[in-house]
């Protein structure tokens, strides 16, 4: 989590208050296309958000724990 806030703080990522980021900013996050974060969405939910403002938004702490996993 502390690399995250890191990289998120060194390229200027927006976060909101309770931690969540946009999915653009999330895709580049975890090292994968927005497109695929969407169809990830709309197929098995291997990666969970929330909407807000009609738009997806994805908690630091998912993000994470799908970096911790995808390291193993």
């Amino acid at each position: 989590m502390d690399d995250l806030r890191r990289t998120i703080s060194e390229r200027g990522i927006w976060i909101s208050a309770d931690h969540y980021v946009r999915e653009a900013d999330a895709a580049t996050l975890i090292g994968h296309a927005p497109k695929t974060l969407a169809n990830w969405r709309s197929g098995d939910g291997r990666l969970p958000s929330i909407k807000r403002a009609g738009r997806p938004i994805y908690a630091l702490a998912t993000l994470a724990e799908y970096l911790e996993k995808a390291s193993k």
